[in-house]
């Protein structure tokens, strides 16, 4: 749920749907469901069936009073009397039943109702038109003929009005089911077409009933007016189907072929009278263009002949067909990532929905409601194109700010490939923390501690700087991660973030390139008067945890886990200037590498004795070795130097004192062979206080490993820190071995 509440796109986009259901049913946006209506009409007239579409000309004629009629008549307007005689020539001639589209509501001037009434009721099928009065959008009254013709024939309100305020566009006629309950409370097309029939209509619910002819009202009580296409050259219906009232007003002086064509031309007919003159304005905007109002009278006709073929589809159609567009729109317009695919699937929607609209209009007379649902179509398009912005926006800053985390975290420690991979495949990063098989590189400067005690503090920094950036260079050359430096070490990790199949072989060719560069890094010592420094190195490969660790405040990329400590315990094997790995590193690298000594280690954490390998070099493409070690000559002092061994535990030291003595030293001194009250496991970890032939302390900061046992008594041991009075003392006690 969470999910979708999320996306405002789709709250909005169903917040449309309701509107645009809620709009259709109240017809809110008719103004623009009209313009729909009036392109659908102008294929309908030309692509659908004529025998529906066509105008009935068997059935209805008008007779018109039009410029021509007046020009000939020299008089205005025309007098009741003449409009009698034009009744009573219809009706010898064989009309069916009589429309006078004309409201006389005021009496005549010259008396002539009498006469027009009585021609009325010999006539006995006229039907005059009345006028429905509203106020508020309300049915107040009906404006009658004034008496004696209202008492002389039916009538019928003949005022129609557009569905919009916005517009005079006129396509429907509105059965109001409380004028039906007046008298002559039908609208003037239905009655003139129930004098056709001899019946009177009915209305139940909203569906209306003239004789046989059923029409389907739409909710509002609409009846939708089919107008009829013509024939080319025709504008007008009345062109097609009328004659002037001019050729009606005495019709004595006609031959008998004339009277004989307009008998054959009126007889049996519905004959409309109506108004055609320019004068008159009597002339309305429809679907079907221009028409005058006589001939919206016999457009409604035609359509309740036909049972009203245009109908309103039914509620459940325009809902079903709305939701279906829009969930379309949604879908092409969220789903689709190419931004013209996008726009062309949207189009498309649109185009289709169109077409169903159109050819249901054209060819099943149905109207489904296409602006209400378009509009909705586009408010939804725009809300999920805002939504996408929004979106992209924000991934564009969440991929601006990860491109950020990822340059301030890796930038200064991968290669410039590496920190553009991960900034172009930011998969390739899980900043929540995943568990990997990696290679861990530490490092250390053996005896550094000692050494930066007795340095001012700017020049511990310049010798760690020095140190730092030479490592850097080489760590980056060979794809490693530098997830730390603590002090004086390094801790460098090989296959995260990127992984690759050779993660551990450049893990051990860096190592070794490592220490081939201490070189220059003790060069530099030398050039800027600093002492030299020696540096161990551990590599290991296990899994683990690797991520983004810390607080939202600060955090950092880091490895956690057993095998990040395992490495750290076999670097703190080595002794200056060697390489020691563990055995799934050696068993990753393989037959390339020169494994200069093996041995086993109990480590602390670790429940079993392990095998680690000092590396002497790596073959292959990467063909790295160091100096070959060859046994270093010792020489026996002519006396013993005095010492004092003291154990240590990781940090800690043994407070257990053990007694012993300097019997050999190499030219170096870094090199002693000592005897010993104890025995010690090799590659024991010693802090030695240094005592002169008086037994006065020459220097207590010596710190040595054991490398190798030559007796129950006598230990090989290598001075990692040397202070510079005891290897002062020292080379004068070798001096005089004539060392």
């Amino acid at each position: 749920m969470k999910r979708f509440t999320g996306r405002l796109d789709i709250i909005f986009l169903f917040c449309v749907f309701l509107l645009a259901v809620a709009a259709e049913h109240h017809e809110l946006l008719s103004v623009f469901e009209n313009r729909t209506i009036t392109l659908r009409h102008g294929l309908r007239t030309r692509f659908a069936d004529p025998a529906v579409t066509g105008f009935p000309v068997d059935k209805i004629a008008f007779v018109t009073i039009d410029d021509h009629f007046f020009e000939e008549y020299n008089g205005y307007p025309l007098r009741r009397t003449d409009v009698a005689g034009i009744i009573a020539n219809l009706k010898e001639l064989g009309a069916m039943v009589i429309g006078l589209s004309r409201v006389f509501d005021f009496p005549n001037s010259y008396g002539e109702d009498p006469f027009l009434a009585a021609t009325l009721r010999e006539a006995g099928n006229v039907v005059l038109a009345s006028h429905a009065v509203f106020r508020d959008h309300r049915f107040d009254t009906m404006t009658y003929p004034v008496s004696p013709l209202r008492e002389a024939c039916r009538s019928g309100y003949a005022n129609i009005s557009s569905s919009s305020t916005a517009e005079s566009l006129l396509s429907r006629v509105r059965i109001y089911p409380e004028i039906t309950r007046e008298e002559n409370g039908w609208p003037f097309a239905v009655e003139v077409l129930a004098g056709y029939l001899g019946v009177r209509p009915r209305l139940d619910g909203q569906v209306l009933t003239v004789g046989d002819f059923t029409v389907e009202l739409s909710h509002l009580n609409d009846l939708y007016i089919d107008f009829p296409g013509l024939p080319g050259g025709f504008q007008y219906a009345n062109q097609l189907a009328g004659v002037s009232a001019l050729d009606l007003l005495d019709t004595s002086d006609l031959d008998e072929d004339d009277l004989l064509d307009l008998r054959d031309f009126i007889a049996g007919k519905i004959v409309l009278i109506g108004d055609t003159t320019k004068v008159s304005n009597d002339v309305y905007i429809t679907p079907a263009g221009r028409v005058f109002g006589i001939e919206i009278i016999a457009a409604t006709i035609k359509t309740l002949l036909h049972n009203g073929p245009l109908r309103p589809a039914p509620r459940w159609q325009e809902i079903l067909s709305t939701l279906i567009f829009l969930v379309v729109v949604f879908f092409a317009s969220s789903r689709v990532l190419e931004p013209w695919v996008r726009v062309l699937a949207t189009i498309l929607a649109f185009a289709c929905f169109s077409v169903l609209g159109a050819a249901l209009y054209v060819y099943q007379g149905i109207i489904l409601s296409m602006s209400y649902t378009m509009i909705a179509g586009i408010l939804a398009y725009t809300a999920v194109s805002l939504q996408s912005f929004v979106d992209e926006r924000r991934l564009r800053s969440e991929m601006e700010a990860k491109g950020e985390f990822i340059r301030n975290t890796f930038g200064r420690y991968l290669s410039d490939d590496i920190v553009q991979k991960l900034l172009d495949t930011p998969g390739g990063l899980h900043l929540g923390g995943e568990k990997k098989l990696l290679t861990i590189m530490m490092t250390d400067l053996r005896g550094f501690t000692a050494i930066s005690e007795r340095l001012p503090p700017e020049s511990v920094v310049t010798i760690i700087n020095n140190y730092l950036e030479e490592m850097t260079h080489i760590i980056v050359k060979y794809n490693g991660t530098i997830d730390e430096f603590i002090g004086d070490a390094i801790l460098v990790i090989f296959g995260a973030p990127i992984s690759r199949e050779d993660d551990t072989q450049r893990a051990v060719a860096c190592a070794i390139e490592m220490q081939l560069a201490m070189v220059r890094v003790n060069a530099r010592n030398r050039e800027m008067g600093l002492p030299e420094v020696v540096q161990g190195i551990g590599l290991n490969t296990g899994e683990v945890v690797v991520g983004n660790i810390g607080s939202e405040i600060r955090s950092k990329y880091g490895v956690v886990g057993r095998n990040v400590n395992l490495t750290a315990r076999i670097e703190s094997y080595t002794t200056g200037g060697q390489v020691f790995i563990s055995e799934r590193t050696r068993d990753e690298v393989g037959d390339i590498l020169r494994i200069d000594s093996d041995f086993q280690v109990s480590p602390k954490g670790v429940s079993h004795p392990i095998t680690i390998s000092e590396v002497g070099g790596i073959g292959g493409r990467f063909n790295l070795y160091l100096p070959e070690k060859s046994p270093v000559p010792l020489v026996a002092l002519a006396r013993e130097v005095a010492l004092e061994i003291f154990e240590l535990a990781g940090k800690d030291v043994d407070a257990a004192t053990i007694r012993g003595a300097i019997i050999k030293l190499d030219c170096d001194v870094h090199i002693a062979e000592i005897s010993s009250v104890r025995e010690f496991a090799k590659l024991t970890n010693l802090r030695v206080t240094l005592f002169d032939q008086e037994g006065k302390v020459v220097s207590r900061d010596l710190y040595a490993k054991v490398v190798d046992c030559c007796g129950t008594d006598r230990v090989l041991l290598n001075f990692t820190a040397l202070p510079p009075e005891a290897e002062r003392y020292l080379k004068e006690i070798l001096a005089l071995a004539g060392g």
